[in-house]
């Protein structure tokens, strides 16, 4: 059983990963080989294009935050549907926040991947440089991949029905049955 499991979540997690690189490819590939004609020019789309130390810190505490509203969510039934419409509307606000880190990583992968296909007069890259590269782009796309596939999961399981119950009691006005 555990095996079958381990196997379909390892296909899900391989099947958001196409889908990851072309975002990478998107969000810092293509304009890193677009407007990059010079060692100046690309070294100015590069900090365009990757954030500073303080946004990643900021993304992080958010996807823990995110994480958090995700555990509530998930775990916690609600009374009434307007106190579940109003923790869906929360988690949704969060969510959008919280997985900011993801594009951080997206495009950070999609940066490395710029750099390593730009020609060798305007990046004067090594082999190992290269290498280094490509391993900095596969772990930032792997783990946008898990965030993937970790969002959808969850969302996907906790989208429970609400229990209708049949009975209603209706207490303005009370129906009297004669014997």
């Amino acid at each position: 059983m555990r095996a079958r499991k381990f196997k379909q979540d390892t296909l899900k997690f391989l099947t958001t990963l196409p889908t990851e690189l072309l975002l990478g490819i998107f969000m810092g590939t293509i304009p890193i080989l677009w407007f990059s004609n010079s060692p100046e020019t690309l070294r100015e789309m590069v900090s365009g294009l990757l954030a500073i130390e303080q946004l990643v810190h900021y993304y992080s505490c958010a996807a823990i935050i995110y994480l958090m509203a995700t555990v509530i969510k998930y775990y916690t039934r609600f009374r009434s549907d307007e106190n579940t419409r109003r923790i869906n509307y929360t988690y949704v606000i969060v969510s959008d926040v919280g997985l900011g880190i993801q594009s951080i990583l997206r495009a950070g992968g999609g940066v490395a991947l710029g750099i390593i296909a730009s020609p060798q007069d305007i990046t004067f890259t090594t082999t190992l440089t290269n290498l280094t590269l490509l391993q900095i782009a596969a772990s930032a796309l792997l783990v946008s991949g898990a965030i993937s596939m970790s969002r959808n999961e969850v969302a996907k399981r906790s989208e429970r029905g609400t229990y209708d119950n049949p009975l209603k009691m209706d207490i303005r006005y009370p129906k009297i049955t004669s014997l």
